[in-house]
């Protein structure tokens, strides 16, 4: 338990007493005793150790972004279980240390690194780090930044590893994006002036921004008369200006007069080009040639008609009514005079100006006849000229003294030393005594470059400078050439101080960009500024701003909420980081949404849960595993609502067990909790069986165990053999489903026939959504009553151990003739035997008749879909006679020797000779004594005295007795009996011969009747062979076969006849055939009815043989002992010249049993004309339909001969 968990005991026992608590566990065994008190209840508690596991992770910054492959470094100490993962994939575990590298896909990685104790103090960073294989830049190869350019120029970048890079022109909301542009040339707008660019550079971790400044010139210098019309008379040395405009500076521009060489021409000021008008009379031409830096040319030619008597004066160096300083030259231009000039200075007496003149026309006033330097602001030069036409003319020129240096303010001296940002502007304020001060000239030098001249309002931009130091020097003039100078420094600051995150403890970035932490997370901050005075705060949530140094701590309540970094500089520079975080002080909640605990469940239930973690879905990841399978521990993915499934592991569990899921889940920031739940197992739909009712057995039985039903019967359904039946659903074939309930009985069709019932159990596993179902198809045969009829044919009687034949029919409601399909006598499965008209047969085997006399048969009969039985109204009896037997008695001699012993043998056997063994034979011997003979006849009439003697009989049937014969005994007479046995009959025999009792040696007598004996004995057997050979007419016994015997014994005598062929590919095979081969010797013929008859074919071609052309009948024989089956066979040959010998060569076989087979043989010649009938039929090419109704007729035949031949041979 962490020191924060609450423990609750509660008692519903009590009872006074003392009471020992001995805890032994072998780790925190302990003793406890507990005096006397009402209520005892304990529990040990060990809190868990606060000591967290140490992460270092080294070779990487946190935050930081990397354009090369980095190898990282990740060490743990304190802790059981290390692991880490990537971008929220898979944890990877490792022991105490480990290296992992810095993924090499362009873009951000989030790095978690998780340790924990034994005791589930976990600790985890997370650093996120960033990848970019290419480092961009962005470079200006041409033009330079800041200059003037021609229109139509292209700007030329050079970039590499941007993502995008847009660019606008005078923030005209225009973009273009530079990378799609042919060679990276950016094209300048056409309008002239000065265009700013922004171009902004967007790569994977940077947006930075340029700006750009050119002036586009757009055109060739304008050339424009100042002071003069083209085309005028003017007087010679007559001061023009020209005005030759340019956006761009530093033109080349030339001039010349008339047929002259051209010259440089410089600006007087600004773009004022001066010269003077030749000195001699006439047309002058003025050519002038203007070209910009990029070649841009105008070319301008103007024509003067020059006058020398056109009266000129005019100053050429200085102007009326401007400033000085005093002391100046003053130079005019004097021309188209009478050579009368006079000049004179604020009034004062006029000087002859013509010692003066230089050149001739050029009035040069130096020394004590320049401009006065006297303080007097005002000095007036009047100049007097005669004109040609000797006119006087009077010029004024008025000039103004100032000898005082322009002021610059001291406020200047304030930005000396002082940090600005480049966005700031320096204002000069400026003054002068006489000069205005928009008529200021003001020169800036800036880190000793060149001088630039500053336009009215004198303000300085600092955005063109760079960060860090700069000197200013600023020059003023006034317009008298006074110049006052000012130096200062300033240190320009456009950084606003850096903010590094060192470690943000437990953040977690999700793919949204949603930040979570947890409760109490540190965040470690470093914050940097070349500005010493900065400050730091941090507002959440919306508060108050507070200061902090390097640490901040989120010791706030659970929710999201916005933290704002601030960092901020002396002069202002700030910046500031946000986060949108949520922190998350809470553990995952898991609870049972379906279905409920200790419930049901199977492999198909699913088990939902909701896990919730009061925030929002932030679960890192949720494993479980059940109490019998702990190291499966499988992970699972909630859906966005917190929900998810998971099912039973059911090959570890047996139906009836209780199985436990333990679940553990944690969030993403570290937060987690186990929990458990516990459920039934059932693996087994419910038991199903049906019964129906057994009216023979009174009670209810499987219906499994039966083969039909009745129409219309109830099948009862046992709904106590399951206790969570939760749906019986049935239906019979493809009728609509029915639900079953009490009385739980299902009713059979009325319709006889087959019938499909389908039932559906399920049982209320999962709460009836997974249910244990079973699927049972159970076929019925329908059947109604029918009435067996048992046919006058069938035997009635029979010796014991002879097969009895019953012959029946069955009939339905409508008395017509069923087929039938099984036949049942006294519960055994008889043989069915078809006969004709749906009349069958079955044999009764002698095994199943135990003795000898009358008994019951109950025959039960099945058709498809009806049934019926003899029964108490119907009863059919058999009588059963024993076996009869035969009894010999043999005397070794017919006169014994008083004093010797008489043998009597017997031989007990059955009626074919075979021996009967085990039995009891009693010979009864009668004795005649020799005082009471009178003489032979009168023996034979009494006897004195009988002895009985018993012997049993031995494995050849015999047995035998002796008995000594006494003086006394004059002869004695033999009898012997069987008394019979449950099969055997009795038997009675006396031996019919007197055997005389005498002295020793042979008397006449004796010898005479041994004679006679032996010639009655020849002249026997000699009436006895003659009685066996002479025949009586056969045809007798032919008539006396009935039709019904042909038909019930067609099967037993005669099961087949087959007309083979010899077919040239194949050999012998049948070509036609009637038989019964598959009906009642399917046991006997192993090889199939058609191999069997194959065989056949094949044995009768090799008894017969066809080498030779042969005349008449050509029959022969076959042997099957495997079958017990004997053939007799005919041969038939028909012409046919296509036929191999010119002949194709047939057989007609007909089969009977080796019982039989003698018979079939000797009587052969009483079914050729039947034979002859087939050749006919062969010959005139009949239908095959003719020849095998001919082959009946001969199957019926060879029954006949067979039934005639046994009566003749009884």
């Amino acid at each position: 338990l962490s020191a924060e968990a609450e423990v609750h005991l509660d008692s519903s026992w009590k009872g006074p007493g003392q009471y020992n608590w001995d805890i032994v566990d072998g780790v925190y065994s302990n003793s406890y005793n507990f005096g006397t008190y009402d209520q005892v209840l304990g529990m040990q508690i060990y809190y868990k150790s606060a000591t967290f596991p140490e992460i270092t992770i080294s070779g990487i910054t946190n935050n930081t972004y990397y354009y090369e492959a980095k190898d990282i470094l990740i060490s743990v100490t304190g802790a059981e279980t290390s692991s880490f993962r990537w971008d929220l994939d898979s944890y990877t575990t490792f022991s105490s240390g480990t290296n992992t590298s810095l993924p090499l896909q362009e873009g951000w990685h989030f790095l978690e690194v998780r340790a924990s104790d034994s005791f589930n103090n976990t600790v985890i960073e997370v650093y996120d780090l960033g990848y970019d294989p290419t480092e961009s830049y962005l470079i200006l190869s041409n033009p330079s930044n800041n200059t003037i350019i021609q229109s139509g120029v292209l700007l030329n970048f050079s970039t590499y590893g941007a993502n995008s890079i847009l660019c606008e022109w005078d923030d005209n909301g225009t973009e273009i994006d530079l990378l799609s542009l042919p060679e990276y040339d950016m094209p300048v707008p056409s309008t002239e002036g000065y265009h700013n660019l922004t171009v902004i550079l967007n790569d994977t971790f940077i947006l930075e921004e340029n700006i750009y400044l050119f002036g586009i010139d757009g055109g060739a210098p304008q050339i424009t008369l100042v002071n003069l019309l083209n085309d005028t008379l003017q007087a010679s040395g007559k001061l023009l200006e020209v005005s030759i405009v340019d956006f761009s500076s530093n033109l080349d521009v030339n001039y010349k007069w008339n047929d002259n060489i051209f010259l440089p021409w410089s600006p007087s000021e600004a773009t004022i080009y001066r010269t003077y008008l030749p000195e001699t009379e006439g047309y002058h031409n003025l050519a002038i040639t203007a070209e910009d830096p990029f070649g841009a040319l105008t070319s301008l030619f103007y024509m003067f008609n020059v006058s020398t008597d056109a009266l000129l004066v005019e100053l050429r160096t200085m102007s009326n009514e401007s400033w000085y300083y005093g002391g100046d030259t003053v130079e005019l231009t004097i021309s188209g005079t009478n050579n009368t000039i006079a000049f004179s200075w604020d009034g004062n007496v006029f000087q002859d100006g013509i010692p003066y003149l230089v050149g001739g026309q050029i009035l040069t006033l130096e020394g004590a006849n320049a401009l006065p330097t006297d303080t007097n602001f005002y000095h007036y030069l009047t100049i007097k000229v005669g004109s040609i036409d000797h006119t006087e003319f009077t010029y004024l020129f008025e000039f103004k003294i100032d000898t005082e240096n322009p002021v610059i303010d001291s406020s200047i001296l304030t930005y000396d030393n002082e940090r600005f940002k480049n966005t700031d502007t320096l204002t000069l304020t400026l003054s002068d005594n006489a000069t205005s001060v928009a008529d200021l000239l003001v020169l800036l030098s800036i880190d000793g470059d060149s001088n630039i001249t500053l336009s009215y309002q004198y303000e300085i931009d600092l955005s063109l400078l760079s960060e860090g130091y700069h000197n200013f020097t600023i020059y003023v003039f006034d317009i008298a050439g006074n110049v006052a100078t000012e130096f200062f420094n300033i240190y320009v600051d456009s950084n606003a101080p850096t903010i590094d995150i060192i470690n943000f403890e437990g953040l977690v970035t999700l793919p949204d960009s949603s930040i979570y932490v947890p409760y109490n997370s540190i965040i470690d901050i470093s914050i940097s500024d070349a500005d010493p005075s900065f400050t730091s705060t941090y507002s959440w949530a919306g508060s108050a701003y507070q200061l902090f140094t390097d640490t901040i701590i989120l010791d706030y309540t659970d929710g999201f909420g916005i933290l704002v970094i601030n960092a901020s500089d002396s002069i202002g520079n700030e910046r500031i980081i946000t986060y949108e975080i949520t922190i998350d002080g809470h553990s995952p909640n898991v609870a049972l949404t379906f279905p409920f605990e200790f419930s049901s469940i199977n492999e198909y239930t699913n088990l939902i849960f909701n896990i919730d973690n009061e925030i929002s879905s932030t679960i890192n990841y949720v494993e479980y595993y059940w109490d019998n399978a702990p190291t499966f521990v499988p992970e699972v993915y909630p859906d966005s609502t917190g929900d998810f499934v998971i099912t039973l592991l059911s090959i570890f569990y047996a139906t009836g067990d209780f199985a436990t899921l333990v679940i553990y889940a944690e969030d993403i920031v570290g937060n987690n909790a186990t929990i458990m739940f516990s459920f039934e197992v059932d693996l087994t739909p419910p038991i199903s069986t049906l019964y129906v009712y057994d009216e023979e057995l009174d009670d209810y039985i499987d219906v499994l165990t039966v083969d039909y039903i009745r129409s219309g019967i109830n099948l009862f359904y046992d709904n106590s053999s399951s206790d969570d039946l939760s749906i019986f659903i049935y239906y019979w074939d493809d009728n609509d489903s029915l639900f079953l309930g009490d009385p739980w009985l299902i009713q059979a069709p009325l319709l006889q026939g087959e019938h499909n019932l389908t039932i559906i159990l399920r049982d209320d596993t999962g709460e009836g959504t997974s249910p244990n179902e079973i699927v049972l198809l159970h076929t019925f045969v329908i059947k109604a009553e029918g009435s067996i009829t048992i046919l006058d044919s069938s035997e009635t009687s029979a010796i014991y151990g002879e097969d009895i034949s019953i012959d029946l029919s069955f009939i339905d409601e409508n008395s017509t003739n069923l087929v039938i399909t099984k036949i049942f006598a006294n519960g055994t499965e008889m043989t069915v035997i078809p006969l004709v008209d749906n009349v069958y047969q079955f044999l009764y085997p002698s095994e199943l008749i135990e003795k000898k006399g009358n008994f019951i048969l109950n025959i039960f009969v099945e058709s498809a879909y009806y049934y019926g039985s003899t029964n108490d109204s119907y009863i059919f009896e058999i009588e059963i006679s024993p076996i009869p037997l035969s009894l010999t008695i043999s005397v070794a001699d017919l006169e014994i020797i008083q004093g010797t012993q008489v043998v009597v043998t017997a031989n007990l056997s059955l009626l074919d000779g075979t021996p009967v063994e085990g039995m009891q034979i009693s010979f009864i011997i009668s004795l005649y004594f020799k005082s009471s003979v009178r003489n032979v006849m009168a023996a034979t009439e009494g006897w004195d005295i009988y002895i009985i003697l018993n012997d049993t009989t031995n494995s050849a049937g015999i047995a035998s007795i002796s008995y000594l014969l006494s003086e006394d005994i004059d002869h004695i007479e033999i009898e012997a009996f069987f008394e019979g046995s449950d099969t055997l009959g009795d038997v009675f025999l006396k031996y019919d011969q007197i055997m005389n009792v005498i002295t020793g040696g042979l008397s006449p007598a004796v010898l005479y009747s041994i004679i006679g004996v032996s010639i009655f004995l020849l002249i026997l057997v000699a009436f006895i062979v003659y009685k066996a050979s002479k025949r009586k007419p056969f045809d007798k016994y032919l008539s006396k076969v009935s039709s019904q015997d042909l038909i019930m014994r067609l099967n037993e005598l005669c099961p087949g006849v087959i007309l083979s062929i010899f077919d040239q590919k194949k050999g012998p095979i049948p070509l036609i055939s009637e038989h019964s081969f598959d009906y009642d010797y399917g046991g006997r013929i192993a090889v199939g009815t058609d191999n069997f008859l194959l065989k056949i074919c094949d044995q009768a071609y090799s008894t017969l043989g066809f080498e030779d052309v042969h005349q008449g009948r050509k029959t022969s024989a076959l042997n099957l002992p495997n079958e017990g089956l004997v053939g007799f066979v005919h041969a038939i040959q028909l012409e046919n010249a296509k036929a191999r010998g010119g002949f194709e060569n047939l057989s007609v076989i007909i089969i009977t049993q080796s019982d039989y087979g003698n018979y079939l043989l000797t009587f052969s010649e009483y079914f050729y004309n039947e034979i002859d009938g087939i050749i006919s039929h062969l010959k005139s090419k009949k239908p095959l339909t003719d020849i095998k109704e001919q082959l009946l007729n001969i199957r019926q035949r060879a029954v006949q001969v067979i039934l005639a031949a046994i009566e003749e041979n009884k």
